[in-house]
């Protein structure tokens, strides 16, 4: 699969993220996965899960409408909904 393929799976799983889809996430992160934004830095699949549950249940109204790719390599890309940046590092091929 290339990284443009995983990223579009990637996009439409979290365009329509929800509280009771997190667990679709599995299908398209690595178990070692790196997530980072503006207010985290973690490694690991559940562990980044752990923190889209503490956004659910803490903020009302999420969405992650217009994610966008602008810079990826072979296993690793960054990319933007609307804003801050997320950057993910262990996508599955």
């Amino acid at each position: 699969m290339t990284i443009e393929t995983n990223f579009a799976n990637y996009q439409a799983i979290l365009e329509g993220l929800t509280q009771e889809t997190l667990n679709s996430l599995d299908d398209v992160l690595a178990l070692d996965v790196r997530f980072s934004d503006p207010f985290h830095q973690t490694k690991g699949k559940e562990r980044m899960k752990q923190v889209f549950q503490q956004m659910f249940t803490k903020t009302e109204n999420v969405s992650f409408a217009g994610v966008t790719l602008f810079a990826a390599s072979l296993s690793r890309f960054a990319c933007s909904a609307s804003s801050p940046t997320l950057i993910l590092d262990g996508l599955i091929d």
